[in-house]
């Protein structure tokens, strides 16, 4: 069976290193900061309907149920930081609210920029798409400060398959930033409303022409 082939394995000495893993960490919540190349802020997080849940069941367990990814700083920053989280930002900002020092269980890896972006990319697979501006947002800090060369070059190593998407996600997030009072907006305003205004007029349904004025000033063109 597979116990017993793993038993004979490690009677070669170092046959099992390829299945080493690393040993995870409880640090202290308020020694660990957020990575500046999250593609979900804290606006987001807050305003889930599902953080409530999320914080109060790490509360009553004590602990996390899935350990975050940080990796060490150089050296301690002048805010006491230690770590950077780089998986996990949700799980992260429960703690902090529930104690500073809560012990964070931690797989601490060795991580440039360009890997910790993949493992996020993947991270998010299969779970809860992070809001296009937050992506924007984090995909245009990557190119701006170089991780990646390209957008093409970003799409491949986040496993993106629509290269087109990415870059109007950028443009999208560039396009807000240059725009303050869409900020103070709730993405869900910026998108969803007006699609819902569309369908309504799609559908032939009577729009009042206030709601069609503010269809037109919340629609952001990103074709």
């Amino acid at each position: 069976n597979m116990v017993e082939a793993v038993s004979a394995k490690s009677s070669d000495g170092d046959a099992l290193r390829q299945y080493q893993c690393t040993t995870n960490y409880y640090i202290p919540a308020n020694k660990i900061r957020d990575w500046k190349y999250n593609d979900r802020s804290q606006e987001a997080v807050l305003s889930d309907p599902k953080f409530p849940e999320l914080k109060d069941s790490i509360e009553l367990a004590g602990r996390l149920a899935e350990a975050i990814v940080v990796r060490p700083l150089s050296s301690v920053d002048e805010d006491g930081f230690e770590f950077e989280q780089v998986i996990g930002c949700k799980r992260l900002t429960a703690c902090k609210l529930i104690s500073p020092n809560f012990p964070v269980e931690c797989s601490v890896q060795a991580l440039t920029d360009a890997e910790a972006a993949a493992l996020q990319a993947a991270e998010n697979k299969g779970r809860s798409d992070p809001p296009i501006w937050d992506r924007g947002c984090a995909w245009a800090s990557l190119l701006d400060q170089k991780v990646y060369g390209s957008v093409r070059e970003l799409a491949l190593a986040l496993g993106e398959k629509h290269e087109k998407t990415v870059a109007n996600y950028v443009r999208f997030a560039r396009y807000i930033q240059a725009e303050p009072e869409f900020r103070t907006l709730p993405l869900s305003r910026l998108a969803q409303a007006p699609l819902e205004l569309l369908a309504n007029i799609a559908k032939g349904k009577d729009v009042p022409v206030e709601e069609r004025d503010e269809l037109v000033q919340r629609i952001v063109e990103i074709e």
